[in-house]
């Protein structure tokens, strides 16, 4: 799989498969906590001011209901820069954001799985047909760059350990994860105490 052959036939296949998924949140599908983060992102952008817009009637002001607004500003980003074709450039970005985390997968299969070359490829497409969070990322949910960058950082985690390396070096992409990762899950302190456990350990073993 070269790097000719991954991004001319991998690249537009994604392309169409989120902007499928992604019109089918303006269409068949039925509302969901997307809304919230959208709208709220739109008002933003109009009123500088954060607000749950699914619950606000009126002079009734509510605030946002969670701390996980990682997709909201990333949304509000766009829809400020790119205007009305912000939603174009979600797609866009999602699909490289997979198309490259895809040919990262192969290579790790590749290297985990050379007895068994079917596996090696099918490997990165059964992480990534992951009905769940396919539906999540249509729908404008923090999954959408939460989950990819989470795979990254495994990625990350198992190359260092098994190279010996130092996780930090030359790694401002994981650190950034690492470090604002909560906004985007909660769920992201469990990562987060699962790498203090084992610097320790490892400290102590030292």
């Amino acid at each position: 799989m070269t790097k000719i052959k991954y991004y001319k036939f991998i690249f537009p296949i994604l392309l169409v498969l989120f902007s499928i998924l992604v019109l089918l949140n303006f269409t068949v599908k039925n509302p969901n906590d997307g809304v919230l983060y959208l709208t709220s992102a739109m008002y933003f952008v109009e009123n500088n001011l954060l607000i749950d817009t699914t619950r606000t009637v009126n002079q009734i002001i509510m605030p946002f209901p969670t701390t996980q607004v990682g997709i909201t500003f990333y949304l509000v980003f766009l829809i400020h820069l790119f205007k009305n074709f912000w939603i174009f450039i979600y797609i866009l970005v999602f699909t490289i954001i997979w198309v490259i985390l895809l040919r990262k997968l192969y290579f790790f299969g590749n290297q985990h799985f050379s007895g068994n070359k079917y596996l090696a490829i099918s490997f990165p497409f059964l992480i990534f047909l992951n009905y769940d969070y396919l539906i999540s990322a249509s729908s404008f949910y923090n999954e959408t760059l939460y989950y990819p960058f989470l795979i990254f950082s495994f990625l990350k985690i198992i190359n260092s350990i098994k190279k010996n390396k130092n996780f930090f070096k030359k790694s401002i992409l994981f650190s950034t994860f690492l470090a604002f990762g909560t906004i985007f899950r909660m769920q992201h302190l469990v990562l987060l105490g699962a790498l203090g456990v084992y610097f320790l350990i490892y400290k102590k073993f030292k």
